[in-house]
């Protein structure tokens, strides 16, 4: 039965309507995409940075934390996220993919 309802909606023209309407681009090419201003740049530039830094000193215990177990997980899970997310970030400021909010 999961393989009819999949041909009824592939072929469904309003289902067909709903999906462009969904999924179009709010606009037709990247010449009419606003460019995003110098200081939204800087900024975002200036964040992965943060992200990547403290995340590199918190795997190099920096900050001094207490040689215990719990802060030991603590500094490598915080600072492994933190690289990952400044590393997305950058991916996304080089990529020019941001958020339409």
């Amino acid at each position: 039965m999961a393989d009819s309802d999949n041909k009824n909606i592939d072929n469904n023209e309003e289902f067909e309507r709903y999906r462009q309407q969904m999924h179009k681009s709010d606009y037709e090419d990247d010449e009419q995409r606003p460019k995003p201003s110098l200081i939204r740049t800087i900024f975002g530039i200036f964040m992965v940075l943060v992200y990547l830094l403290v995340g590199i000193l918190l795997l190099t215990n920096w900050f001094n934390y207490p040689d215990t177990a719990g802060w030991n997980i603590a500094r490598w899970v915080v600072g492994i996220v933190l690289i990952i997310y400044g590393v997305w970030r950058g991916y996304r400021q080089y990529a020019g993919i941001d958020s339409r909010f």
